[in-house]
């Protein structure tokens, strides 16, 4: 085997090594920020119907905006066009914005209270615990959605860039569309009365 056989071959293994490091650090922050979500939001005790989890609710809140078709699927086109062709309509469903509120009662999740565990709380344990990569998705939606909830979830384009940011592939994940989907609502509470106070940005820059 020649010298440049050799390195070809080690190069090769090194990118391997490497690939399979990156994918198990990823699938361990995804599975740590699940638990923190979940213990954070005290999910197990609150849960008046006592089963699923918070990842269960989010669930049924996107089949609920797929079976009245104001999402087509779970892809992210879809909810790319579900900001512009739901989210910018003031002559909304009310029905359907009811139905949403019934499911978040249903599991006893007060959004009031726990958006902020899932959009700050969580992601900067990880972040920190974890020592995670300050360039992945998971700091780059966080980031986005301190500024989206500073603004009082009013400006639409804010949103597009939260989806925009997420990759094809994270989004094929409930973990990330998770945020996404409680930040679309939120939104729908300004046309229906329930207007967010803008909060305080959280800076994610301090998790490193």
């Amino acid at each position: 085997m020649n010298k440049n056989m050799l390195k070809s071959k080690l190069y090769i293994l090194v990118l391997f090594i490497i690939f399979q490091s990156c994918k198990n650090e990823t699938k361990v922050i995804e599975e740590q920020l699940i638990k923190c979500v979940n213990k954070s939001t005290n999910f197990a005790e609150y849960n008046p119907i006592g089963k699923g989890d918070f990842y269960t609710m989010i669930k049924e809140i996107e089949d609920l905006f797929i079976s009245n078709k104001k999402l087509n699927d779970s892809s992210k086109k879809s909810y790319q066009d579900m900001i512009k062709n739901v989210l910018s309509d003031e002559k909304n469903d009310k029905t359907f914005y009811d139905n949403i509120n019934k499911i978040y009662d249903k599991y006893g999740y007060i959004p009031s209270v726990n958006n902020y565990l899932v959009f700050n709380d969580c992601p900067f344990q990880v972040l920190v615990t974890e020592k995670h990569d300050i360039k992945s998705t998971l700091f780059y939606q966080s980031q986005a959605l301190s500024g989206i909830q500073a603004d009082g979830y009013r400006d639409i384009n804010l949103i597009k860039e939260l989806i925009s940011l997420t990759s094809e592939n994270d989004f094929t994940k409930i973990v990330y569309r998770a945020p996404i989907l409680l930040v679309c609502v939120s939104s729908l509470d300004n046309i229906y009365g329930k207007a967010h106070a803008p909060v305080e940005n959280f800076d994610f820059s301090k998790s490193k």
